[in-house]
């Protein structure tokens, strides 16, 4: 996530772009500020409600600003990853995130994340495109604001905020919107949660999930071929989205693999 190749040429460029580009930004926040208190409410809330404890973990705010036609998600799995990076390996953390525990502290939730690693990479990685709006073939030109919580892998939770919105000026790129998203975001980790999660039950609400989202790749995918049809719909558009529908089964396959493969050692254990 970041800013695209044209969006940031022309801020290297364009002095007056660039104090556009930061002024949308801090509407944006100033807009989206009232519901900051909310998306920490909701953090202590899941914790509270269910009596576990909660050892924060890392937190970090990411801003992407992207034309409509360049709507990208290798981006966003190539920042989830250098944040995993930096919680699991010890790597330096990337820029916007801070981790919230010492040395220690992650090194013993590590350990026992050993076996989940690319189960909550590949959950993660669903659920931030998917907040994202990355399963429709829409964009959203207006603000919107969405926040959620899902456990990615046994107690390990990401919870995420995506806020976002759209501006345009004539005089920059033909007047197209520019979109900018940000999303906030806590990695918590629970000792109690964990030891209720690590069995087949567990795993099937992943799979539900990688369900729900197959469903919605269909429909994508239904949508573009009946673009593909229509003479009148931008061919480099229609490309993206396919490329898009790519990735995303690229990314669901991953998901669903390492899924089957924790299934079958619980099987083995008679977790289930």
């Amino acid at each position: 996530m970041g800013h695209s190749p044209s969006i940031a040429d022309l801020e290297k460029q364009d002095a007056e772009f660039s104090d556009y580009i930061k002024s949308a930004t801090d509407n944006l926040n100033e807009r989206a500020k009232p519901e900051e208190e909310d998306f920490h409410k909701m953090i202590e809330s899941y914790y509270s409600q269910n009596k576990w404890d909660n050892q924060p973990i890392c937190e970090g705010s990411n801003t992407d600003y992207r034309q409509t036609a360049e709507f990208s998600l290798d981006s966003i799995h190539e920042s989830l990853q250098n944040v995993a990076n930096s919680v699991f390996m010890g790597g330096a953390p990337p820029d916007g995130v801070h981790i919230l525990q010492d040395f220690k502290a992650v090194a013993k939730i590590a350990v026992e994340m050993a076996d989940f690693q690319v189960l909550a990479l590949s959950a993660a990685t669903a659920f931030i495109t998917q907040i994202l709006g990355a399963f429709t073939t829409t964009v959203s030109t207006e603000y919107h604001s969405n926040m959620a919580s899902r456990s990615i892998a046994p107690g390990l939770v990401l919870h995420a905020w995506c806020y976002g919105d759209a501006f345009q000026r004539k005089d920059y790129f033909n007047n197209q919107f520019i979109i900018e998203n940000v999303v906030d975001f806590n990695l918590t980790y629970s000792f109690a949660q964990a030891e209720m999660q690590q069995d087949i039950a567990y795993m099937d609400a992943h799979t539900q999930e990688i369900a729900d989202l197959d469903e919605k790749i269909i429909e994508m995918q239904k949508n573009v071929d009946d673009w593909a049809m229509d003479p009148n719909k931008d061919f480099e558009e229609t490309q993206k989205y396919q490329d898009r529908i790519t990735f995303l089964k690229e990314r669901l396959e991953e998901y669903r693999k390492e899924v089957d493969k924790l299934v079958e050692k619980y099987k083995k254990e008679g977790k289930s």
